[in-house]
């Protein structure tokens, strides 16, 4: 699901689907995310998890280190 190997045309076109399936959210709540959408979620809560974390541990990293200069 990265977008590594994705060409400009094909995240257009997932972008739309996107978009909507959003407004159809909009207009129904009970409608049903599909199985892909719901794969591309969770990859994009992995992924900025991923970076929150490695942002804390950084900043961590970075609060540790300027307190041996006290």
């Amino acid at each position: 699901m990265g977008s590594k190997g994705m060409s400009v045309e094909a995240m257009r076109r997932e972008l739309e689907a996107l978009e909507s399936c959003c407004s159809l959210m909009e207009e129904n709540p009970a409608v049903e995310l599909t199985e892909r959408t719901k794969k591309l979620r969770q990859a994009c809560f992995k992924e900025n998890y991923k970076r929150r974390r490695a942002a804390a541990v950084d900043h961590q990293a970075n609060a540790w280190s300027g307190q041996g200069n006290i």
